[in-house]
């Protein structure tokens, strides 16, 4: 059996991919779905764009979702220390901010003590 002449300069195939940018690279996926499934509504030849749209737009949502669950997490956590602010919870300070201290008031022991004599 005869030799297949290489065209590409001295590079194989895989080669060349690895000097592709990766976002050229195509890659088949085989998927099985319903019969009744709505990319079957669409007509041949414009079915694998609709599909692959259909999947980024999934990815896209799904990274929206863990986004979103994110911030209920933090919209919890910001409600609890409303909460315990309304309850008359004391502020820390934050660390490198000397005027955001809170000062708890003055207790003269001396004082008190005099109360009860």
């Amino acid at each position: 059996m005869p030799k297949k002449k290489n065209t590409s300069g001295g590079k194989n195939e895989s080669q060349e991919k690895l000097q592709a940018p990766k976002e050229t690279w195509l890659v088949r996926l085989e998927l099985r779905l319903p019969a009744d499934h709505p990319v079957f509504q669409i007509p041949q030849g414009s079915r694998a764009a609709a599909a692959r749209e259909w999947l980024d737009t999934g990815a896209r949502l799904a990274a929206i979702e863990k986004k979103l669950e994110a911030l209920a997490v933090l919209e919890r956590k910001l409600r609890t220390i409303e909460e315990k602010l309304a309850n008359g919870a004391v502020l820390a300070q934050v660390p490198g901010k000397e005027d955001n201290k809170v000062q708890a008031p003055s207790f003269d022991v001396m004082e008190f003590i005099k109360k009860f004599e």
